[in-house]
């Protein structure tokens, strides 16, 4: 299984521990579902609440998993319009 997290997402390959794959699986999943909210309030809603849950450490390691995404959705919307 290739790993998603910014520090292999440039050469995505297999990960080291199942233990530290699962949680990047679990982050980039969080981060997609995030990221597809329509609703601002409910994005923030959901960050707060996983920041509570697991902590500032691997909160910030989602936040940077979100601009990624965020980063890559946007792309894929601008080349979906200038297609149509």
């Amino acid at each position: 299984m290739s790993c998603y997290c910014p520090d292999c997402a440039d050469n995505p390959g297999e990960t080291y521990t199942e233990i530290f794959k699962m949680q990047c699986l679990e982050r980039h999943r969080t981060a997609r579902k995030i990221c597809e909210l329509r609703d601002k309030a409910e994005r923030v809603k959901e960050i707060d609440w996983y920041g509570k849950q697991y902590g500032l450490d691997r909160l910030v390691k989602l936040k940077t998993e979100i601009n990624r995404q965020w980063k890559i959705m946007k792309k894929e919307r601008c080349q979906e319009l200038e297609g149509a």
